[in-house]
């Protein structure tokens, strides 16, 4: 029910699911220090921008929200007051996320590895691919202005 009403809001408001959270990715890449569009590139590859989507992995952990935060995450959440829950909150989800992704990067470099870091495996993973495709896909078509 949830996800039919946030579709209906966004097809009311003539906003795409992207624009409605541009306002957060804009704040969590400034304060992460992560840039907003590869948040945005995140988030379609993860949700397609849906804050109610979840998944459950083989390892038994679930993925929840707009940017698929793991639930190996939740000891972190707790110690700062959030449960699991507020995952589903695009303003929570969307922090936490930049928060993971800029330590992923100060652990691994900005580069493929801090990337696939996000995704939870660092070595023969193509996760980066899939969010560079998205990044690029996201680009404004430089043609026309040639």
């Amino acid at each position: 029910m949830k996800k039919i009403i946030c579709l209906i809001v966004f097809g009311l408001s003539g906003l795409s699911a992207e624009s409605a959270f541009d306002e957060l990715f804009e704040k969590y890449s400034t304060q992460y220090d992560v840039p907003k569009e590869l948040l945005i590139a995140i988030a379609q590859t993860e949700s397609g921008f849906d804050p109610w989507a979840t998944n459950k992995n083989t390892n038994g952990t679930f993925d929840i929200g707009l940017m698929q935060i793991n639930t190996v995450h939740l000891p972190k959440l707790r110690s700062i007051g959030l449960k699991a829950q507020d995952l589903y909150r695009p303003d929570v989800n969307i922090a936490f996320s930049a928060y993971i992704l800029s330590t992923c990067f100060d652990k691994h470099g900005f580069n493929y590895r801090g990337l696939n870091c996000y995704n939870g495996r660092i070595a023969n993973n193509p996760y980066f691919i899939k969010v560079l495709k998205n990044l690029i896909r996201a680009m404004p078509d430089q043609s026309s202005d040639k």
